[in-house]
């Protein structure tokens, strides 16, 4: 089963998801809200460098040894590089073809939700009259949040099964805590926009971050079924490699490209991103080590 360090990575990890879901409500009891969003806008964007260094040079990396060292050849095709594009297309197809969520959010979104409106989010869902057409466009409103919470959690048991399976999970522990807290956060920002229930959303919250740990578990669950074999080894290269295309996947649509189109603090956010890049990188020499 888990063993302790393994088990201490998932706890941190689903608690920085829990407690970056509710950073957007702390943000609206904070006098200068514009400043913190962009503060933790800058630190959210600069995590890209840790994904991406984690999805190429630690996990891609590993799981193409464990795929080489097996011993299955399938006739020249470089199965590592084949499954991470799989799983970034598969992740690519329910983010940005099926969920229409209309882009990416960002913490500066909190300022624009204050006012009479928005603070009624923070109180108990008032009971009112629907006419069937508000109704009706209410029932297609709950179909973009099911599916966008689908979507993430996809991705989020993907990172969970890298975490899971990996020999070496330091690095990949690092990638999700450090970014983990920024997508929960984007989450709620949106669900804030559709969902005027305080409880809904906190009860949303704490489903959506379970999925990192579930991963986990099914990632050792099939290392240990298995044993220690050539099927094993293989299996677990082509999982960590699956992980691998979602870290490609959040790394370059969720963070890299969404995080620079205001062009606010792109240098300050550039600068951070190559640094956690070299650092994670370092992580992984160390490691191999």
């Amino acid at each position: 089963m888990l063993d302790f360090e393994l088990t201490v990575y998932v706890l941190v990890c689903y608690f920085v998801c829990v407690i970056g879901g509710f950073i957007p409500f702390f943000i609206k009891l904070l006098p200068n809200r514009k400043l913190a969003g962009e503060i933790l806008d800058i630190c959210s964007a600069s995590a890209g460098g840790l994904f991406l260094s984690g999805g190429l040079m630690h996990m891609l990396a590993e799981g193409n040894d464990m795929i080489d060292h097996s011993g299955y050849d399938f006739m020249g095709l470089p199965l590592g590089f084949f499954c991470c594009g799989c799983s970034f297309l598969f992740i690519f197809f329910f983010d940005r073809v099926v969920v229409t969520h209309g882009g990416h959010a960002s913490f500066e979104d909190v300022e624009k939700m204050s006012g009479e409106e928005n603070d009624s989010l923070m109180e108990e869902w008032s009971h009112r009259h629907k006419h069937p057409e508000e109704e009706k466009e209410e029932g297609k409103g709950w179909c973009s949040i099911i599916t966008l919470i689908f979507a993430l959690s996809l991705h989020s048991f993907f990172e969970g099964l890298g975490l899971g399976v990996s020999t070496s999970p330091t690095a990949i522990f690092i990638a999700v805590a450090g970014h983990k807290w920024a997508d929960s956060g984007f989450t709620v920002i949106f669900l804030m926009s559709k969902i005027q229930s305080l409880p809904i959303v906190a009860v949303i919250v704490l489903v959506f971050s379970t999925f990192t740990p579930i991963g986990s578990l099914c990632g050792v669950l099939i290392v240990e079924l298995l044993g220690e074999s050539p099927i094993s080894e293989l299996i677990q290269g082509i999982l960590i490699c699956l992980a691998a295309g979602t870290f490609l996947y959040v790394a370059i649509c969720e963070i890299l490209t969404e995080q620079f189109e205001n062009g606010k603090y792109k240098y300050i956010k550039f600068t951070l991103a190559i640094i956690l890049f070299l650092a994670m990188s370092f992580v992984t020499m160390l490691e191999g080590n």
